[in-house]
């Protein structure tokens, strides 16, 4: 197996090839052979320098904010795909015999949404790490209330 790469991606070819057909392609080196083989999900770089790279960490105050923010819009995305915008405006507009009823249900259906969020935020303000971090966000389910 021979490996090669464009300044792009590994490539990985059978044979040996016609370098005039592929001038851009370097040949790596058996170091370099030997780290891809073994990390194949390494990126160019990493395999260029044979050394495999830890994923960059946020502070965790900036990494908290981040989450909160994605549970808010997760939140909100959840609650208006329990609600599409026609069935609000029916509502709304009194469609339903019933809409008094479906108002209230709605109202209260968003505001279990709301706390259910500030909840989860305040334990993910409260969380010591990262991972405790992904923890409280990986385990929320707004589906379920």
């Amino acid at each position: 197996m021979q490996y090669y790469h464009n300044n792009k991606k590994v490539w990985k070819f059978e044979d040996t090839i016609n370098m005039s057909s592929y001038e851009t392609f370097i040949p790596l080196t058996t170091e370099q052979k030997a780290f891809y083989e073994a990390h194949p999900e390494a990126s160019l770089q990493e395999t260029l320098n044979c050394e495999l790279y830890a994923p960059y960490i946020p502070p965790l105050e900036d990494y908290k904010a981040l989450r909160i923010s994605e549970l808010s819009e997760l939140s909100k995305i959840t609650a208006l795909q329990s609600y599409p915008q026609y069935v609000r405006d029916n509502i709304y507009s009194t469609v339903y015999e019933d809409s008094e009823e479906r108002q209230t249900a709605m109202r209260e259906y968003f505001l279990s949404m709301r706390n259910k969020f500030y909840r989860l935020k305040d334990l993910i303000e409260e969380a010591l790490s990262s991972e405790e971090v992904d923890e409280i966000f990986n385990e929320q389910n707004f589906s379920e209330l």
